[in-house]
């Protein structure tokens, strides 16, 4: 599984390892919910082509920040 899901700690500003996901969709989703309950920045990171690089998509409050 190459899609990872983490939080940004809001004490010490780092990001810290959630879950692993088969699908992004379900990440995202995940990473939605967790970023409107706990009002804490969620990220996913998308690691399945190497050679295109890591994709990542930030939410925060709930909703996607561009």
């Amino acid at each position: 599984m190459k899609i990872r899901l983490e939080r940004k700690c809001s004490a010490t500003h780092n990001w810290e390892h959630v879950a692993n996901f088969r699908f992004l969709h379900d990440a995202q989703a995940a990473a939605e919910l967790f970023s409107k309950l706990d009002e804490c920045d969620q990220r996913v990171i998308d690691q399945r082509w190497v050679e295109d690089g890591d994709e990542t998509t930030l939410f925060r409050h709930g909703k996607l920040v561009p």
